[in-house]
């Protein structure tokens, strides 16, 4: 009988909305119940489930990270990492020297270090940015060379990493300034960087006369980095771009350097 009253009692105190009483139907209470997409336990309102215990609504610039969105900054501000339509940052920047007529030393090479001051060599500075990391890396260079087999080519980023873009090219084409060589990894018309003037005698021009300039990096004698090594590095500094003749006899200018960067923020 007494365990009855007790009973009794604790139903009477829950009806009457009690403490240690739960009611199923209250947003709140960590129950899931009928009607709510959600339940916390909490009264927060701008949480992943609101104080009416509903999912927060896909919106870009709540802070939420919810739905189809790759980020949510909590604005609706462009170029600070996160768009405002709630995609990641992505910025194509170009950075050149031109008209520059800097004459490559005639067989100066210094294979031990082809970026010190035997070679001829531009510095592009990129600023720094919240936009951080690489994401793809262009090289397009304008030389005036008589003979493109005597050229070294390279790029040096300013966390030190080196590649060989041209290195000892099996070819007797020349290369002038007006016909620009680049070095896209991406681009469908690339192809190794060795092939540069393949085919092409004395006289010819690689680019000009084969209407091939778009070219990848390749493995060489100087490294076996690629481009693509780049990516994730931050941009942010000095840039080399060196050129140096490996040979006597053939002379030549350096008169375009141009870096286009792709960056994004570092995840």
């Amino acid at each position: 009988m007494k365990k009855l009253k007790w009973v009794a009692i604790l139903f009477s105190v829950c009806l009457l909305g009690g403490a240690g009483c739960s009611n199923d139907d209250d947003c709140g209470n960590g129950i899931v119940d009928a009607g709510e997409q959600c339940d916390d336990g909490n009264d927060i309102n701008d949480d992943a489930c609101s104080n009416t215990c509903e999912l927060p609504a896909d919106v870009c610039g709540d802070g939420i990270l919810s739905g189809d969105e790759a980020c949510d900054d909590g604005n609706n501000i462009d170029g600070d990492g996160c768009e405002n339509d709630c995609t990641v940052t992505v910025s194509e920047e170009t950075y050149e020297e031109t008209g520059l007529g800097l004459a490559i030393t005639d067989d100066q090479l210094n294979e031990a270090d082809p970026f010190d001051a035997n070679s001829t060599c531009v510095t592009l500075n990129v600023p720094s940015s919240i936009l951080n990391a690489l994401t793809d890396v262009n090289v397009t260079f304008g030389i005036a060379h008589t003979q493109v087999s005597d050229l070294f080519v390279g790029l040096k980023s300013p966390n030190n990493t080196q590649i060989g873009l041209l290195v000892s090219v099996p070819s007797n084409a020349e290369l002038i300034e007006t016909s620009e060589i680049t070095f896209d990894e991406e681009d469908a018309n690339a192809v190794s960087g060795d092939l540069i003037g393949s085919g092409l005698m004395d006289n010819e021009v690689a680019c000009q006369d084969d209407g091939q300039c778009v070219f990848k990096s390749y493995t060489n004698a100087f490294s076996t980095n690629t481009l693509a090594d780049f990516n994730g590095e931050d941009p942010a500094g000095d840039w080399l771009l060196c050129v140096a003749d490996q040979d006597a006899m053939e002379t030549g200018t350096l008169e375009t350097a141009r870096l286009k960067l792709t960056r994004t923020v570092s995840q």
